[in-house]
């Protein structure tokens, strides 16, 4: 995607600012997302939606794959060590470890905004995310919306836990 490649940030000698902790390397996207799906802070699709909303932003891409506990945390202490002001992570808010990470990770880094998706599974978010990883004021929990006033039907929810439904 053209538009994405110029928006993402990158160091002095050009090289961009990311990187990869599934493969450990320094390239977190591939020429398509089929070939190599980007992981922590973001799928093609939000990267560019949010670089359409913020024109003079820039992105900083890191990957951490699925299901690695360790590449996810040490993706997160990456996040932590840019100057990105905004963390968006793609994979859901449901996996215990993950919670507690992206939880502890606001907590202390109170000048970011997290916002992190709630997933597609149909799932009581209440009742699966302790009471502690809730109502953090720089984490917003998203889920998927219809064009009406309600979520999908397949998408994760929950009072306390979601914080806002939005389409697309």
């Amino acid at each position: 995607v053209p538009e994405l490649a110029r928006k993402l940030a990158r160091d002095g000698e050009g090289e961009i600012i990311g990187y990869d902790y599934a493969d450990d390397d320094r390239w977190p996207f591939a020429a398509t997302d089929a070939q190599k799906p980007i992981g922590v802070f973001g799928a093609t699709d939000v990267a560019t939606l949010i670089i359409r909303q913020a024109p003079s932003g820039s992105l900083i891409a890191i990957r951490a794959g699925d299901g690695n506990v360790i590449a996810f945390a040490k993706a997160l202490w990456y996040a932590s060590q840019s100057p990105a002001q905004v963390i968006t992570i793609a994979r859901p808010f449901v996996d215990g470890q993950l919670v507690t990470l992206v939880a502890a990770a606001a907590r202390k880094d109170v000048g970011r905004l997290f916002v992190i998706a709630a997933g597609d599974d149909g799932i009581d978010l209440d009742q699966r995310v302790p009471a502690n990883a809730r109502a953090i004021p720089n984490l917003i929990v998203v889920t998927a919306a219809t064009g009406g006033n309600g979520v999908t039907q397949s998408a994760n929810h929950g009072r306390a836990t979601v914080d806002v439904a939005t389409a697309g």
